[in-house]
């Protein structure tokens, strides 16, 4: 069954609606996977007071809420990671790696050092800007930091001439900013080792987010439901964006009311718009649904 809604005023998410929607079992397990940016935060990159207590509440009822984001470790932390409780778990850096709330790595695919190393070198020659995660540090040129200071202002920026031994690292997700023909040239000289997709910031410019070849948000989900002993199927997967299609069609797929419609017409359910804090509504009919199955 498939239902797509377009107006949060229009049509409310009620617990009769999602077990009309979502199957018992799923409803049941309230295992749910979350986009960061749009998702859980506001346009504006807040995070609202009831998406923070309808996450905890999901929780208090026994079940779990995972991010699923491109953002590695530290920049989830900074944007959104402190609303969730300490058992929580996340899929990091596109699914490059699975992580505690406190930031301990569970699993992870990552781009040898060596690589990252390399196209390091090849961005600086060819005028581009970069960033990657590594642990609880985002590094960065510090020459060049402005790019990523624009998008999170107050994140602690590390120094990458602060990493001497970056060729023996692993590095789960690199991105690349002021992107040029010639640097896209050089990704494609990689296409057997690394994954990347190409997205717009907010003033709609080209970045590219890089991960070791083959890691998609999915990877990781993958990983996730290992762990909690479930088919990826049964995981109720919410996003907004492109990026979120993978994770949309492998899980139980909600897209959020601002989400695109490529990703509408492949998800089962669209709740509202997150500015009107669509996510906390679904999450807590989801609850009470889960109440009247038990």
């Amino acid at each position: 069954m498939k239902l797509i809604m377009t107006n949060f005023a229009d049509a409310p998410i009620t617990p009769e609606l999602i077990k009309a929607v979502i199957p018992a079992e799923i409803v049941r397990r309230l295992i749910i996977a979350v986009d960061a940016d749009k998702t859980t935060t506001r346009l504006d990159m807040s995070v609202s007071p009831a998406t923070k207590a309808a996450i905890l509440a999901v929780f208090a009822a026994g079940g779990n809420v995972s991010l699923c984001t491109g953002r590695a470790y530290a920049p989830a932390t900074h944007l959104v990671l402190p609303i969730f409780p300490e058992s929580a778990i996340h899929v990091l850096a596109g699914g490059a790696t699975l992580m505690t709330q406190s930031g301990e790595r569970l699993w992870g695919r990552e781009i040898p050092g060596k690589l990252v190393a390399e196209l390091v070198a090849q961005t600086e020659k060819l005028g581009c800007n970069f960033g990657f995660g590594l642990g609880k540090k985002f590094y960065v040129a510090s020459d060049r930091s402005q790019t990523f200071h624009k998008f999170l202002p107050g994140l602690f920026l590390d120094d990458v001439r602060d990493i001497p031994d970056l060729v023996t690292q692993q590095i789960p997700i690199l991105v690349i900013s002021e992107l040029n023909s010639a640097m896209k040239v050089v990704l494609e000289q990689h296409k057997s080792e690394l994954s990347w997709k190409l997205m717009l910031d907010f003033k709609d410019e080209e970045y590219v987010d890089i991960t070791a070849a083959g890691v998609t948000k999915v990877t990781g989900l993958a990983q996730l439901a290992k762990l909690k002993n479930l088919p990826v199927s049964e995981i109720i997967t919410v996003g907004d964006g492109l990026n979120d299609l993978e994770m949309i069609q492998a899980g139980f797929g909600i897209a959020m009311g601002n989400a695109v419609p490529e990703l509408k017409q492949l998800a089962k359910l669209t709740i509202g718009h997150t500015d009107n804090d669509g996510l906390a509504e679904f999450l807590l009919a989801l609850i009470e649904a889960r109440r009247q199955l038990s």
